[in-house]
């Protein structure tokens, strides 16, 4: 190998190197970008709360505006896990804590376990009336559902 190669191969073994530290593979196992992940650093133009006890929420109601960012603090006050579920709404989401947004059979999915807490942020793109639910077995059923108003 002649002495003028050495400097060469050297470099692009470094860059070679540089490039797999920095996660150049495209075979990264690291976690891929999720819808649940469209409003991360926006501003939040609503702020709700809803508490989660037993087979209810605490309240039936919400109301929001079109294409604002609405902040929803999901609390569960007691021992069973619960979700805060939408089945169908076309919306952006993120959710922290537990759960998922856009996950299969419900485009807004968010469980949150007893005694915990998680937030959703949502900016809904149609105005109407959303049922909103919690979707363990038998505790819509029970009455656990309320009403997310979009004007």
């Amino acid at each position: 190998m002649s002495r003028s190669m050495v400097p060469a191969l050297t470099f692009a073994s470094l860059t070679l190197a540089l490039a797999a530290a920095c996660g150049g593979s495209s075979n990264d196992d690291g976690p891929a970008a999720t819808p649940a992940d469209t409003l991360s650093g926006v501003v939040v133009e609503r702020m709700l709360a809803l508490g989660m006890r037993d087979i209810a929420f605490d309240s039936d109601r919400l109301e929001i505006a079109v294409g604002a960012v609405a902040e929803i603090a999901l609390s569960n006050e007691g021992n069973l896990t619960h979700d805060f579920t939408i089945e169908r709404i076309d919306a952006e989401t993120t959710v922290t804590g537990r759960g998922s947004a856009g996950s299969g059979r419900y485009d807004v999915h968010v469980v949150v376990d007893g005694r915990e807490d998680a937030l959703l942020l949502l900016r809904v793109a149609d105005a109407g009336e959303y049922s909103f639910f919690c979707a363990v077995s038998g505790h819509r059923q029970a009455g656990m559902e309320g009403t997310l108003t979009v004007r």
